[in-house]
Parts: structure tokens; C-alpha cells; sequence
């Protein structure tokens, strides 16, 4: 069974270019949130993966964009899931 990591929870999005406020618990930022990093997003008990495509702090949230998701409309219905990172990207 694969193994994964929670990394942080998306709490809401942010302007309309598809970056999503995240509240994070790892201490790892920097590698976590690395452009081109692998995530997953858990929906529905499913972990779908997803692609950093940019990473900034903004007051005390992390800003993420996806290269899947480009658009507010793409990562609206993605608030309130939750980030992990798979064991073998450690």
C-alpha cells in the first residue's frame, strides 16, 4: 500500500491565476514546494497528483499554482482538500 505524508491543507484561492492558499505543516518548504515538486491532492479517499508550478509566502499562507489547474474556475472545487507527498519523493 503506498504511503503518504500530509503536507498541508488548501483554505482558499487567490486571485483569478489559479493559486491556492495553503495553510502548511511541513517543514520543509522549500523542497515541498520546489516548481516542478510532485503533490497529491486527496479527493474522495483518491489521491490525485498534481505539479508545483509556483510556490510564494503571502502573509501566513503559502501560495501554490498547479500546471494542472490554471485557472480559478480549475481550483475552486479543490478548497478545502488536503496536500500530502509520497513517501518516495522524501
Amino acid at each position: 500500500m503506498d504511503e503518504y505524508i500530509y503536507v498541508g491543507k488548501i483554505v482558499g484561492t487567490h486571485a483569478l491565476k489559479g493559486e491556492v492558499k495553503v495553510i502548511s505543516e511541513t517543514d520543509f518548504k522549500d523542497e515541498r514546494y520546489a516548481k516542478g515538486s510532485r503533490l497529491y491532492l486527496r479527493l474522495n479517499e483518491e489521491m490525485v497528483p498534481v505539479t508545483v508550478k509556483s510556490h510564494r509566502e503571502h502573509k501566513q499562507f503559502d501560495l501554490l499554482s498547479f500546471e494542472e489547474y490554471p485557472t480559478i474556475d480549475h481550483v475552486q472545487p479543490h478548497v478545502k482538500s488536503e496536500l500530502y507527498v509520497h513517501t518516495s519523493d522524501l
